[in-house]
């Protein structure tokens, strides 16, 4: 997907040495992650009820289909752009900045999976929120060092070029 693309650009641009337009595809590859993100949201929220209602006409079963796909499918923005980061820190060779912050994500996920799921200390019991955790604990370290280290283009500095 874009991913892929963001990074061949990228680092096929740095070969090159033409950091504009490495610096462009950075800039042109997180806009277009957001609009899939956004694009794939409203889509599979829009079209879950029809689709599970192919599966089941049990009202409670469908109930809980349609909450449980509201909560994974409200993430594809964050999950969209959290490849997109991935994938240009890979094309700039910090390997290193991936695997940390996927490593984040994965901790995070095995120490919130068991809090969410049976509702331990002040957390309600909720089977739905568990996946929460890999997704912010995966791209928020990611937003973090981009914003430090100046690796990627800021919007203001990076207009967009088509």
């Amino acid at each position: 997907g874009f991913g892929i693309g963001i990074n061949a650009t990228i680092a096929y641009f740095l070969g090159a040495q033409k950091q504009e337009k490495a610096d462009t595809s950075a800039t042109l590859g997180v806009a277009c992650s957001f609009l899939h993100g956004v694009l794939l949201t409203i889509g599979t929220i829009a079209i879950m009820p029809t689709f599970l209602s192919m599966f089941t006409k049990d009202q409670e079963v469908l109930s809980m289909g349609i909450t449980y796909s509201r909560i994974t499918f409200g993430f594809s923005i964050i999950i969209s752009l959290g490849i997109a980061y991935e994938k240009i820190f890979q094309s700039v060779g910090r390997m290193k900045t991936t695997m940390f912050c996927m490593m984040s994500g994965c901790i995070l996920n095995i120490i919130l999976d068991p809090i969410m799921i049976f509702g331990l200390g002040p957390v309600p019991q909720g089977e739905l929120f568990q996946d929460a955790g890999y997704t912010l604990g995966s791209v928020f370290p990611m937003e973090k060092l981009k914003m430090e280290e100046n690796v990627l283009p800021s919007w203001q500095e990076q207009p967009l070029r088509w």
